[in-house]
C-alpha cells in the first residue's frame, strides 16, 4: 500500500509539489533527506521526513507542508531570487545607468575656459591700450592701439557727430575708429557667454564656430585698416610688412589670436562624449 501524500514547495519556482511518503522510511537514518525533482524547473530538493509510529492511526494530511529542505546546489530561497531580480531590473533602468562604462560625461568646461582665456587677452589688451592712450602708462603702444575699444566707446558716446565725419572723409578711417569697439565688445560677450556655459556645463559647438568666424573676419579688417587708411590703392603685399615699418609689432597679434580662436572652435566641433558602438 502506498504511503501518505505530503506537500512541499520548490525554493526556485515556488511551485507546490506533492509526493508520497516512502514505505521503507524507517530503514533510513534520522538525518536522511528524501530526494524529489520539481517537474516545473527541474530543481532537485532534499526533503527531511519525520518518522511516524505505524501503531497509531495517521491521516493523509498529517504533514501538509514540509519546509525543511535543501537543494543539490544549496540554492537560495525564493525571497533571495526576488531580491536579485529587483536589483537586476534597477541596473537595467536607463535613468539609473546613464553611463554604462563608468566614466563621467564631459561637460565642455575645458573648452569654455579656453575661450574665456582668449577673450580675456583681447580685454586686457584693450585696458592696457586705454591706459597708454590716457598717459597712465608711459610707454609706446607698439600697435596695441588697435585693441583700444574703450576709447572708441568714449568717442561713440560723447562725440558721435565726429565719428560720422570720419566716415565722410574716409571709409577706412571710420573703420579704424569703430572696429576696435566691435572687437572689444565681441570679446566681452564671448567671455560672458563662455562663463555662463561653464556654469551650466554646456558648450555650443556650432554657435562658437560662427561667432569665431565673424570675430576672425573683424580682426583681419582691423589689422589692415591702418594701412588702407594711409595708403589706399597700394598693393596688399605691403600689408604684411607695414607693422614692422611703422613699429606696430603687436598688430600681428590681432589676426593671430582671431585665427587661433577660429581654429580651436573647429577643433571643438568634435563631440564631447563619443557614443558607444
Amino acid at each position: 500500500m502506498a504511503g501518505n501524500i505530503l506537500y512541499t514547495r520548490c525554493p526556485r519556482c515556488n511551485k507546490e509539489l506533492s509526493f508520497r511518503r516512502p514505505e521503507n522510511l524507517e530503514q533510513f537514518p534520522d538525518d536522511y533527506r528524501y530526494p524529489i525533482n520539481c517537474p516545473n524547473c527541474g530543481c532537485c530538493i532534499g526533503v527531511k521526513l519525520n518518522k511516524i509510529d505505524r501503531s497509531e492511526t495517521s491521516t493523509p494530511f498529517e504533514q501538509p507542508y514540509n519546509t525543511d529542505y535543501e537543494t543539490d546546489n544549496d540554492l537560495p530561497t525564493l525571497n533571495q531570487y526576488n531580491d536579485d531580480d529587483d536589483s537586476n531590473s534597477s541596473d537595467a533602468d536607463p535613468k539609473q545607468n546613464k553611463n554604462p562604462n563608468g566614466k563621467k560625461p564631459k561637460t565642455g568646461l575645458g573648452r569654455n575656459i579656453f575661450m574665456m582665456i582668449l577673450s580675456l587677452i583681447f580685454i586686457a589688451g584693450a585696458v592696457v591700450a586705454y591706459l597708454i592712450s590716457t598717459g597712465v602708462i608711459a610707454t609706446s603702444s607698439y600697435g596695441l592701439e588697435l585693441f583700444n575699444g574703450i576709447s572708441s566707446w568714449e568717442l561713440v558716446v560723447k562725440h558721435a557727430a565726429e565719428l560720422k565725419g570720419l566716415f565722410g572723409e574716409s571709409v577706412w578711417m571710420g573703420m579704424y575708429t569703430i572696429l576696435p569697439l566691435i572687437v572689444f565688445t565681441m570679446s566681452c560677450i564671448s567671455f560672458i557667454g563662455a562663463l555662463v556655459c561653464a556654469i551650466i556645463k554646456k558648450y555650443s559647438r556650432l554657435l562658437n564656430v560662427l561667432w569665431s568666424l565673424i570675430f576672425f573676419a573683424v580682426t583681419i579688417l582691423l589689422y589692415i585698416s591702418p594701412f588702407m587708411m594711409l595708403a589706399e590703392g597700394v598693393s596688399f603685399v605691403v600689408v604684411f610688412t607695414y607693422p614692422i615699418q611703422l613699429g606696430m609689432f603687436l598688430a600681428y597679434a590681432l589676426p593671430l589670436l582671431g585665427f587661433i580662436q577660429f581654429l580651436f572652435s573647429l577643433i571643438f566641433l568634435a563631440p564631447l562624449n563619443k557614443k558607444q558602438k
